[in-house]
């Protein structure tokens, strides 16, 4: 399995902030998204930098996986600007969508930190991508859909928050979307 410069960047970026968040608390303040509209226009670029971060070895090890699967498996297909086009249109996406639901008075009480809607939209990506071989076998549509369903019932139950799952929904949608946008236009080849 081949993973291009692209993947292997952004999987990089994501382990590297991880440790500067760990040796450096005061960081989570600085690339953390805020609680709602009014924190967010004062530090627009947490929009963006909220998509490389991570504050538990389990969250960063899950995103860095799914970077080099899928971001790996979309590199090869699609090329290397789609897959940071994916990444950082999800990573954004997430942000707004979690900005508003916080601004709109859903619960969120901490400044937030995951690039949970930016590797989620690799999935969504993914999902909607015509599979062939070993790859239509891990029949990527109906994981697409058990991790909304997910994000639908676990804050239902009390695990996990609306502004995340939020924020994971918007990640999945834009990621199919880009996918859905690109095949109705006609394609010169992976780029």
């Amino acid at each position: 399995m081949r993973v291009g410069p692209a993947t292997i960047g952004l999987a990089l970026i994501n382990v590297a902030v991880f440790v500067a968040l760990a040796t450096d608390s005061g960081l989570d303040d600085v690339l953390g998204l805020g609680r709602g509209w009014s924190e967010v226009l004062d530090r627009p670029w947490t929009l963006l930098s909220v998509a490389f971060t991570g504050t538990h070895l389990l969250h960063v090890a899950l995103a860095v996986g799914v970077i080099l699967l899928a971001g790996g498996a979309l590199e090869r297909r699609l090329g290397s600007l789609h897959l940071i086009g994916i990444y950082v249109a999800s990573g954004v996406g997430g942000s707004v969508a979690m900005a508003t639901a916080a601004s709109a008075g859903v619960d969120t009480s901490e400044i937030s930190l995951g690039a949970s809607a930016a590797f989620l939209g690799l999935v969504g990506a993914l999902a909607a991508l015509p599979m062939e071989g070993a790859m239509a076998r891990l029949n990527l549509p109906k994981v697409a859909v058990v991790v909304a369903g997910l994000n639908l019932v676990l804050p239902l139950l009390g695990w996990g928050d609306w502004t995340s799952s939020v924020a994971h929904l918007a990640g999945l949608a834009i990621g199919a979307t880009w996918i859905l946008i690109r095949s109705s236009r006609p394609s010169s080849g992976p780029g």
